[in-house]
Parts: structure tokens; sequence; C-alpha cells
């Protein structure tokens, strides 16, 4: 419900989970353990959250340390382009077998427009 699951949270009542409480998850869990309100760059902050939720949040920090380096290489380079971008790279290489179901909702997310 809300995309919170009894897999990822056993001890919650997750038939009576209200949209409050949905969002209070999100923000404790994902945006405040990313530490997403810091983030100036709406696009970078978007892929950041979106990356925790859908990945973990140790997948998302993970990507955002490999996107650094590889624009503290190229100083043109626009971060989040590169997040998205490896973003991308991920969901590809783990969409073998069962998985490959899910490559077409997990590149839409990637694509999401913000403009």
């Amino acid at each position: 419900k809300y995309g919170i699951s009894k897999r990822s949270y056993p001890n919650l009542d997750i038939k009576n989970l209200t949209r409050s409480e949905a969002i209070a998850i999100y923000k404790r869990d994902y945006y405040d353990r990313l530490g997403v309100g810091e983030i100036s760059d709406l696009r970078l902050a978007y892929h950041y959250f979106d990356m925790g939720v859908n990945a973990g949040v140790g997948r998302a920090k993970q990507l955002m340390v490999k996107a650094m380096e590889i624009a503290d290489k190229n100083p043109d380079a626009e971060l989040w382009k590169i997040y998205r971008d490896l973003r991308e790279q991920f969901y590809k290489s783990i969409a073998t077998g069962q998985k490959a179901k899910f490559l077409a909702g997990w590149l839409k997310r990637v694509n999401y427009n913000l403009a």
C-alpha cells in the first residue's frame, strides 16, 4: 500500500496504513537518510531519492559516490545526468531472468521528465 510492503515492514499494519503514515515512512527512511533536502538540483534529488526507494539507500549512496568520482574527472558534465546514466546501467545489469520483466518500468522511472 502506497508502495510500502509487508516484506520491508513486517511489523506494520499495511492494510490500515494511512497516506500520512506512508509519507512519514518515506521521509524518515529515505528522504532524511539520504539527505535529499540538502541537494539543490531538483533533478539530482529526484533520481537519488527514487533510487533509494527502488533499490535501497545503500545502492543509492553507492551510485552517488561513483557519480561524483566521474563528475570530478569531467568538470563539464552535469552530476544529475551522470547519476541518471548510472541508474540506467544498474537496472540493465540486473534485468536478467525473472527480473527482465521489470526493466521497462525501471527505465520509465529513470527517464521520467521533470521539466
